[in-house]
């Protein structure tokens, strides 16, 4: 399986309800946990600052849920892409074919039409990444995502087909972290269209080239428009290539004034003129402005495409409910300093890439403070965060306290501070009445007032979790 289908598999599959895929997410979980010999705490340990771990269980939990027959569409839709590649190409080189034959073509006893066979072939499509240049720089000046409207369009016309055949409306939802992949795969197709376009427009001009005579020639009906205009053209479409081939690739005054076709002589203006001269012109341009920007693109959209999988983090909410369920939390904990049991050591921001906050009454030496009384507190741990480079931060709440206003503008702020990508995971801990040294998950009530109410804030990295937090290297 590729990563891509992986991806795919892994986001459509969780948008179901933890009751569809909550079976097979416990035999990967045990079956996980007996390969490598480690305990769910220990796991869970490794998880916090392990992106290959986390794509690890991932993979396990797909692979049973796979093998369980559960239905999940990423092989499909990885192979529907590689499908559209092929007609994409397919395609490009027979209407590159049909293309470059009609704009090679004349009547007879006149020579191909160069204002015609340039405009196909080359000016069209110079047009055309002129025009998606502009389009990319007029979207980033407005902050908005290029050709995102082009991109969303054929993704949700994809989708939908999907969605449909899977009889499954999850497939809809999934779009806020599969469309930066998608959108990459789409620019992928066009440009492997259009690369296939160019072959077959080049494979038709060789074919004739060998087995007819092509005369190339041109004309122009306003008497304003004369050898000047196509010598200044000539001279901007060799500019990037004539000075590393030979001087006579490029036309020069005489074979351009030369090679004007006059209609009622049916001649050229020079009865010396050899309309054959042109063809390296051509074809060079053809390869150059046609060929060459296409493949670029292509592999830029490839290379795009690689670096978001592989700058996926697998830490998001969805991810982490599937972690919660395959590695499940224990029951109680005896302590006098509960994160001293489950974080024996907490490095401190700059050097760390996870670290534990205690939130309000909390008292530990062994984690960082808010939510106290002192505000100023608040505001000069939010700084120092901005500085940081953290990719966890687990925020330890007592389970039966309801989130307020306080901490939830907290929460909005420090996701400003850290970036989108970093996971803030909410710890609700519930605390013994009897006993405070004794210590649990929390009840399925206050779990659910504290994912109701923190949902609130639409942060898809933001997880309350039914884990007590667990720092790596721990014990």
């Amino acid at each position: 399986m590729t990563e891509l289908t992986d991806f795919l598999d892994a986001e459509y599959g969780l948008q179901r309800g933890e009751q569809a895929w909550r079976e097979s997410a416990l035999e990967a979980g045990a079956e996980l946990m007996a390969d490598l010999q480690l305990g769910p705490q220990e796991l869970r340990r490794k998880l916090v600052a392990d992106r290959g771990m986390r794509l690890l269980v991932v993979k396990h939990w797909l692979r049973v849920a796979r093998k369980s027959k559960e239905i999940l569409p990423g092989t499909a839709m990885d192979n529907g892409f590689r499908m559209i590649g092929v007609v994409a190409a397919i395609g490009g080189l027979l209407l590159g074919l049909g293309t470059g034959r009609a704009a090679l073509s004349s009547p007879a006893g006149e020579p191909v039409n160069l204002w015609l066979c340039l405009g196909v072939l080359v000016l069209l499509q110079v047009g055309f990444l002129l025009s998606a240049v502009l389009a990319v720089c007029i979207a980033k000046s407005r902050g908005r995502q290029w050709l995102s409207a082009f991109s969303n369009v054929l993704q949700w016309l994809h989708r939908w087909s999907w969605a449909k055949r899977f009889h499954s409306s999850e497939l809809l939802q999934a779009m806020p972290r599969t469309q930066k992949v998608e959108r990459w795969l789409w620019l992928g197709l066009t440009q492997r269209f259009a690369v296939f376009f160019n072959l077959g427009a080049l494979l038709m001009f060789v074919a004739m080239l060998l087995f007819t005579e092509l005369q190339f020639g041109w004309a122009t009906t306003p008497t304003s428009i004369g050898a000047d205009h196509m010598e200044v053209l000539v001279h901007i479409l060799a500019a990037p290539w004539g000075w590393a081939f030979p001087p006579d690739w490029v036309p020069d005054r005489i074979l351009i004034e030369g090679t004007q076709w006059d209609s009622l002589a049916v001649q050229f203006r020079s009865a010396h003129a050899d309309g054959r001269a042109w063809w390296p012109f051509v074809m060079m341009n053809v390869l150059l402005w046609g060929l060459m920007p296409r493949l670029l693109l292509m592999k830029w959209a490839a290379n795009g495409k690689n670096k978001e999988l592989r700058g996926l983090d697998w830490n998001h909410r969805r991810l982490q409910d599937l972690f919660e369920v395959m590695l499940p939390p224990s029951t109680v904990t005896t302590a006098p300093d509960f994160l001293a049991a489950h974080a024996p050591s907490t490095p401190t921001i700059t050097s760390a890439n996870c670290v534990i906050l205690a939130w309000g009454d909390w008292q530990s030496s062994l984690a960082l403070q808010a939510g106290g009384r002192d505000l100023n507190q608040d505001a000069a741990l939010l700084q120092e965060l901005a500085k940081s480079t953290l990719n966890t931060i687990q925020i330890v709440v007592e389970a039966g306290e309801a989130p307020d206003k306080r901490l939830t503008s907290f929460l909005a702020q420090m996701r400003g501070k850290v970036g989108p990508a970093c996971l803030i995971q909410v710890c609700p801990i519930a605390v013994d009445s009897a006993d405070s040294a004794v210590w649990g998950p929390p009840s399925a009530r206050d779990l659910l007032i504290w994912r109701r109410t923190l949902a609130n804030l639409h942060d898809d990295h933001l997880h309350v979790s039914a884990v007590a937090p667990a720092m790596p290297g721990g014990v």
